[in-house]
């Protein structure tokens, strides 16, 4: 009878510890809902959730798809997400309207495609499509063909087109010319019956192009600041992974881990990725100050000449 009872007292004792810890566990992760887009860009993102999952101490992470600019911008500002990586733009138009948020480093630098019709002269090129009115790819459009004395909106003008459009848009004449972030405009590329109806120029980075980091006001209590020093942690790595992975395999890991998030093909994938070369690379620092600056003044520049 008193061994019946010792082990019963065991058992107990056992599941009442075993319950206590799931309780503990569940008070003390806090639930991060990261926005991604299915951009190059947004690797980070990805990478470090996959990579950290299965040991996160502090986070339960939720991954939202987003399929525009402007879909993941509304869910930040509402605070339907928590952490996202927006461009600059973005987050100077967020700032004017008295958003309160974090942000301030960057993840990456390059990535952005100017694909053109290659059936056309370049002055008949006068319809260019972007991704959003308040991008990196407008302002770098702008500064672009300004140097080259372009006038905008008489020598060309922009419109734009949602990222599930772009391929159509294109196919179909209603745009010439697409600056868009990597992949997109590769697959309307390496997917083309005739390729030689494309030219594919990869651009360098520029103090336009850049993007940050943002943590919403949704998490900016101090009890969030050991999940956000975790994920910080985590995507710093990602960027470190993915650098690695980048020069020594091509990409591979990245092509198949990238599958059930973007959808690409793997193969496909790497050979998005070989084609940047030194165009592509994923850093965790500091957003330049004068990135900044400088995207203050072509967005003031370019709202003057759109009458906003």
């Amino acid at each position: 009878m008193k061994k019946s009872l010792s082990t019963i007292s065991i058992v107990f004792f056992t599941t009442i510890l075993i319950w206590s810890g799931m309780v503990y566990g569940h008070e003390h992760q806090r639930k991060l809902r990261v926005g991604y887009l299915p951009l190059l860009s947004n690797l980070p993102l990805i990478i470090a959730y996959e990579r950290g999952r299965l040991s996160f101490q502090t986070i339960e992470i939720e991954l939202e798809r987003y399929e525009s600019y402007t879909a993941l911008e509304a869910a930040f500002k509402v605070g339907a997400i928590d952490i996202a990586y927006i461009p600059v733009p973005i987050v100077i138009s967020l700032q004017s309207q008295g958003h309160q948020f974090e942000f301030g480093k960057s993840l990456h630098k390059g990535g952005y495609i100017l694909l053109e019709n290659a059936t056309k002269r370049t002055e008949d090129l006068t319809t260019i499509g972007i991704p959003s009115i308040i991008s990196s790819e407008h302002l770098l459009l702008y500064d672009s063909l300004k140097q080259r004395n372009a006038r905008y909106g008489m020598d060309y003008k922009v419109a734009t087109v949602a990222f599930g459009n772009s391929g159509i848009a294109f196919r179909t004449g209603d745009v010439d010319q697409l600056l868009y972030p990597g992949p997109i405009a590769e697959m309307i590329y390496l997917t083309a019956d005739n390729k030689s109806e494309f030219k594919l120029q990869r651009l360098s980075s520029s103090d336009l192009s850049y993007s940050t980091l943002a943590y919403n006001f949704t998490i900016n209590s101090p009890k969030y600041n050991d999940a956000k020093n975790e994920i910080t942690k985590q995507i710093k790595h990602a960027c470190d992974y993915l650098d690695e992975n980048l020069k020594k395999s091509n990409g591979l890991q990245i092509a198949l881990l990238q599958k059930s998030y973007f959808g690409i093909d793997e193969q496909l994938f790497t050979s998005i990725l070989s084609g940047y070369k030194n165009k592509l690379e994923f850093k965790f620092t500091d957003v330049p100050e004068q990135s900044f600056i400088k995207t203050q003044d072509a967005m003031l520049e370019l709202s003057m000449i759109l009458g906003n």
